[in-house]
């Protein structure tokens, strides 16, 4: 059962993080076309692409994280609001029995019976 849930959230996060790794990359991209300064700043040698590679990832990483922590908090909420709508628990029938056996052995020794 949780093998099954954490491989869901483990897809979820996966899933996240490469829409908010696309988003972050689509975004400096766009930054990098309408600043030209930028590109003469920066410059494109492979350490500055690799640095902000690792920032992009890791806050795409942060981003995911984020997500996946509101979904788990919105289904934690949905669950307590649904406490109320849950029937009482009904006493499972071995203790019944068990306690039906007990009641009639009070009742037979209350009574002055002979077991």
């Amino acid at each position: 059962m949780f093998g099954s849930a954490n491989g869901n959230i483990a897809a979820l996060s996966t899933h996240h993080s490469h829409t908010h790794f696309t988003v972050l990359l689509d975004q400096l991209g766009n930054l990098f076309a309408q600043v030209d300064v930028l590109k003469n700043v920066i410059g494109s040698n492979a350490q500055t692409i690799e640095y902000l590679t690792q920032q992009i990832t890791q806050q795409a990483q942060v981003l995911a994280t984020a997500d996946i922590y509101r979904i788990m908090a919105v289904i934690a909420a949905m669950l307590i609001v649904t406490i109320p709508l849950i029937p009482e628990r009904v006493i499972p029938a071995q203790k019944a029995l068990q306690k039906n056996i007990a009641d009639r052995v009070n009742a037979r020794n209350s009574s002055g019976e002979i077991l």
